[in-house]
């Protein structure tokens, strides 16, 4: 047991020194425990296909949303017949320190639910969330939810592209339209996942406002353009080697 318990502590402070980048906001890390509820429409990206809120209404092609990126979180969900009983998530923004699976308790596979194929089911899932605003009226709120690995590849993405053009303009956010990228699985073949195409910028008063959307016009430097293709993160959408 004691073993045990070192190993857990071990994997633990080894997640933490990956995300433990800078000081912790005591209140922001408050306000999320017990993890985050979901702020207007739910949205998912399942097998390629977008849907929005309880009915799984089909997104439109081309419907745009504002991007609010410092509200994207990713942590931990625990889940129990089919319903959220526990989570353990915080901000990106906050350095969201997120905690190796052992750290999370329930590690009894004799305990877990059973898939359909009778296997033990780990409640814990790995979850990210970001908040989204329509575009169009009533600009509601929107909150996208996934487990997919695809989903915090595109997440990755549009938090690189919020870093490297955010100081260009001040207080906006980027303009989406949603679409999917294909990666390879080696059991699955071709699988679809979510992306988000940047199309502007704006902010929440011109979107309250119904002002046009800006433009990405301004061109980055040469040095930046290198810079973002040198770490560009596509490679990514291969299956990794075993």
């Amino acid at each position: 047991m004691t073993n045990d318990l070192k190993k857990i502590e071990q994997n633990n402070a080894s997640y933490i020194a990956r995300y433990d980048t800078g000081p912790k906001d005591p209140y922001a890390a408050f306000a999320a425990e017990g993890g985050p509820g979901i702020r207007g429409m739910l949205m998912t990206c399942s097998k390629g296909d977008w849907t929005i809120g309880a009915d799984k209404t089909p997104v439109k092609a081309g419907t745009q949303f504002l991007f609010i990126v410092p509200e994207t979180m990713r942590g931990w969900l625990k889940w129990m017949s089919g319903a959220v009983a526990d989570a353990d998530m915080g901000y990106v923004k906050d350095n969201c320190i997120v905690k190796h699976r052992d750290a999370l308790g329930d590690n009894d596979e004799a305990a877990w639910e059973k898939n359909p194929d009778g296997t033990p089911r780990d409640p814990w899932t790995r979850t990210y969330r970001a908040l989204l605003i329509e575009m169009s009226p009533p600009h509601g709120d929107v909150t996208f939810s996934s487990s997919a690995w695809g989903a915090e590849i595109a997440l990755k993405e549009i938090c690189r592209v919020y870093s490297l053009d955010k100081d260009r303009f001040p207080g906006a956010f980027p303009v989406v339209t949603l679409s999917t990228k294909k990666r390879q699985n080696r059991t699955y073949g071709a699988i679809k996942g979510p992306w988000f195409d940047v199309v502007g910028w704006a902010t929440i008063e011109d979107v309250k406002a119904g002002k046009a959307v800006t433009k990405k016009t301004k061109a980055r430097t040469k040095e930046e353009t290198e810079a973002f293709l040198d770490d560009s993160i596509d490679h990514l959408w291969e299956t990794p080697a075993a």
